[in-house]
């Protein structure tokens, strides 16, 4: 569908209409006993993971993710050369022509136009209810401010009932978010040590 010129949205919303299971509602269905249809809406990134994912083409991908530190379990994701990768190691089950063929599709410029504005938090807000991406939605006026929303109920909206829109102040969640770093490095941070150790490692380095 996708080398016939069908968007990520597209296909997640025809996968939808037609009632397969996506990657979340089959393992639900496979291995949990509170089998949860809310998970059966496609999302346009799970189609682009798919699409993107070497392991189709019978390749094995590891090193997909890492640990900040031994000392923290959060896990974060790796660049793509950071990727281990082995060939060959499964049957595929599409051709690597017609994967390498998407892949260009994907790189090309979709003519998106760029935001204008950055936030400190982008990409760092996820939904406390259903756990997708929360987007902050640029202010419309100067006057006007920022706010956030569910990436999961913008794509499918009150019709489908999935999730809310969970829409905050974000110049208010901002500022909220960096007062308590602030106070919490007062606990942790020791500005004369701190002080010291610059000045140390600027004698040594001269």
């Amino acid at each position: 569908m996708f080398l016939k010129g069908n968007t990520f949205h597209k296909i997640a919303n025809i996968l939808t209409k037609e009632g397969i299971k996506s990657p979340a509602e089959y393992y639900s269905f496979k291995w949990k006993s509170n089998y949860n249809l809310n998970y059966g809406k496609w999302h346009s990134k799970t189609i682009r993971d798919i699409i993107t994912n070497r392991m189709y083409i019978g390749d094995m991908v590891q090193n997909r993710r890492s640990k900040i530190n031994y000392k923290v379990k959060k896990m974060i994701y790796n660049s793509p050369d950071k990727y281990i990768i082995v060939e060959n190691t499964h049957a595929p089950i599409i051709t690597k022509e017609d994967y390498y063929l998407a892949q260009k599709l994907i790189s090309k410029p979709s003519g998106r136009i760029e935001k204008k504005e950055h936030h400190l938090l982008d990409g760092l807000l996820y939904c406390g209810d259903c756990g997708h991406r929360i987007s902050v939605k640029s202010r419309r006026k100067k006057d006007n401010n920022c706010y956030t929303a569910c990436n999961y109920y913008l794509t499918y909206l009150q019709k489908e009932k999935v999730c809310t829109m969970h829409c905050n102040n974000y110049d208010k969640l901002e500022e909220i978010i960096l007062e308590h770093l602030r106070i919490n490095s007062v606990h942790f941070l020791n500005g004369t040590i701190i002080k010291n150790k610059v000045k140390q490692e600027i004698e040594n380095n001269n």
